[in-house]
């Protein structure tokens, strides 16, 4: 398509945007940033990044009075090749002509756009995910949002209903708060549903009346956890939407680190969820998105955003409940075995080594998932020496050997095949797993001074070993049998 082309796309949607999607009364007073919101006068700047992969297209939006309403600027697309390319973007910012509409010019609005392209940067070498994904505000009336993807590709009717989503859960929030004072308590959450799919608490069974009435799984939608998890916050719907605090501040902000942070603490619970017998995916940064809880009127938030996975399950809410469908789709999860898990997970942070080697776990078993062979392969594997250095300085602590005695066996002559050797030997490896450890490090050696890729049977063995030799390691902290070792 032309830029000209492109264009008319954005009027087409911006003219079935107004007539469809009306802007809640007395939005302004209630403190709800509307990114998607096409009101009259709009003008829309479009930086566009494109990779050999995948395109990025941030869309800046802009309400100045001062200008005509439907102002559409398109910048790009700038083929990003390497950190050289993204310099000449740079350029670009600084030059202003992105922000000719906004009305101050004071603002840094330069640095925040460039910060926001470097943060979403590594989209450029994934997938198109050919979905809106980050969105929010620089200040009052100047709003963005990122397309992962050719926006010009889609179909303009699911962007509406993209749109429509997001509008509808603004007016649950304004609902919601909009008896509550100007200043009101807003905790930061990010919030997402785990995959694969889950149900807590017992199976749905339909009554014969519920069946007739075509009962929506919307009506049986309700919280099932509400508690702290590591000295957050944690709230769980029973269809496996899961939000958590990023922070405990009552004005809503947060810092960037403190993502990564909450990212972290959700795939140490889906770890354990894993040493437990039940199979979840680790979360990436786009899977769980930012969103607020309310607690005066404990309120969560909702938002699917960019990710498919799970704008799919919202899909599920409205529709009229398939039993069949249900059981074939979602893993049941009672609510006992729920708690459990928390409290394990409570119990298990104080002790570093475990948290990490668990975390190690979670991304091992995505990667296989998603036939990231190789990287889960690696991942299991240093799951399993980390697990063979535990035994080992168990036998040395046992053996009550001298601190100067311990330093030379834990030197670099010590390899991961020595310490199997002995530990064999000692029978703290046993014959099975002697042999199982043996063929994977020289297939592990394989890989790496040969690169000789690793077959999908070999990762998987090298998973299942990884996972017994962590369920070891929990059951030995919970028994007492070690501390922090």
């Amino acid at each position: 398509m032309t830029e000209e082309e492109n264009k008319q796309w954005l009027f087409e949607l911006i003219d079935n945007y107004r007539k469809i999607i009306k802007r809640p009364i007395d939005v302004d007073n209630y403190n709800l940033k509307i990114s998607s919101d096409f009101r009259s006068p709009l003008q829309i700047s479009l930086l566009w990044l494109k990779s050999e992969k995948n395109d990025l297209q941030i869309f800046l939006i802009n309400h100045n009075e001062e200008f005509r309403d439907k102002i559409i600027n398109i910048f790009g697309p700038y083929e990003i090749t390497n950190s050289d390319t993204f310099k000449d973007i740079e350029a670009v910012i600084e030059k202003g002509q992105i922000f000719e509409h906004i009305k101050d010019k004071e603002l840094d609005l330069g640095n925040n756009l460039e910060r926001l392209i470097r943060n979403q940067y590594k989209l450029l070498k994934e997938e198109p995910s050919n979905k809106i994904g980050n969105n929010g505000s620089f200040y009052k009336d100047c709003f963005y949002f990122i397309y992962n993807g050719n926006i010009f590709s889609s179909s303009i009717d699911d962007i509406i209903s993209y749109f429509q989503h997001e509008k509808d859960i603004q007016h649950n929030f304004y609902e919601i708060s909009k008896d509550l004072p100007l200043q009101y308590e807003m905790i930061p959450f990010l919030a997402g549903y785990i995959f694969p799919p889950v149900w807590f608490g017992d199976m749905l069974n339909l009554s014969i009346e519920e069946k007739l009435m075509g009962r929506k799984l919307e009506n049986f939608i309700d919280i099932i956890y509400d508690d702290e998890i590591l000295g957050r916050k944690i709230i769980i719907k029973n269809d496996g939407y899961l939000g958590i605090a990023i922070n405990n501040k009552i004005d809503g902000q947060f810092e960037e680190t403190e993502i990564y942070e909450t990212i972290k603490v959700l795939n140490f619970l889906f770890s354990v969820f894993i040493i437990n017998g039940i199979n979840i995916n680790s979360v990436q940064g786009s899977e769980f998105v930012y969103t607020t809880y309310l607690p005066e009127k404990d309120f969560l938030g909702e938002s699917y955003r960019s990710h498919s996975k799970s704008e799919e399950l919202f899909k599920d809410r409205s529709k009229v409940v398939d039993l069949e469908e249900f059981r074939k789709k979602r893993r049941i999860i009672a609510l006992e075995e729920l708690k459990t898990i928390v409290n394990l997970t409570n119990n298990l942070i104080s002790n570093e080594k475990i948290v990490d080697s668990l975390n190690l776990l979670i991304h091992s078993f995505t990667n296989l998932t998603k036939g990231e062979i190789n990287q889960s392969f690696i991942l299991s594997w240093t799951i399993i020496e980390q697990y063979l250095n535990y035994k080992w300085d168990s036998l040395l602590n046992n053996k009550k050997v001298s601190s100067n005695r311990q330093k030379k066996l834990k030197g670099r002559d010590y390899t991961a095949s020595v310490k199997t050797e002995i530990l064999d030997l000692f029978d703290i490896v046993k014959e099975n797993e002697y042999i199982a450890l043996n063929s994977l490090r020289k297939k592990r050696n394989d890989f790496m001074h040969q690169i000789v890729n690793i077959p999908n049977e070999v990762a998987q063995e090298s998973l299942n070993l990884a996972l017994e030799y962590s369920k070891t390691r929990v059951n030995d902290f919970l028994s007492g049998k070690t501390n922090s070792s």
